[in-house]
């Protein structure tokens, strides 16, 4: 729902034109909008299942803190933006080969 802001000048001047001889007819006739919407196809509606926020990524990490040193940190900071995957992949690289 988006919330909009309009000045006094600004709603004067854009009304909405509402035909009050069609509210007279309905509230007359006894029918209201709930009794209009009766006539709709349920089965030619699409049933669209979405969920909230991003999709799940198939690689997950976990948080994890670890404290290293300022040089080091540094250093990997200087490689510039995403060192921290830099990072992770230097650890996952000396794990696999047996460094670590």
């Amino acid at each position: 729902m988006a919330i909009v802001k309009y000045t006094i000048a600004e709603l004067k001047k854009h009304k909405p034109k509402v035909d009050w001889a069609v509210v007279r007819q309905i509230k007359k006739s006894g029918k209201g909008l709930k009794d209009e919407t009766e006539d709709f196809d349920i089965s030619a509606a699409k049933i669209v299942h979405r969920g909230v926020g991003r999709p799940p990524k198939d690689i997950t990490r976990d948080t994890v803190t670890l404290r290293l040193p300022t040089t080091l940190i540094f250093q990997l900071k200087a490689t510039g933006k995403g060192w921290n995957t830099r990072a992770s992949t230097y650890l996952e690289q000396g794990i696999l080969a047996g460094n670590l």
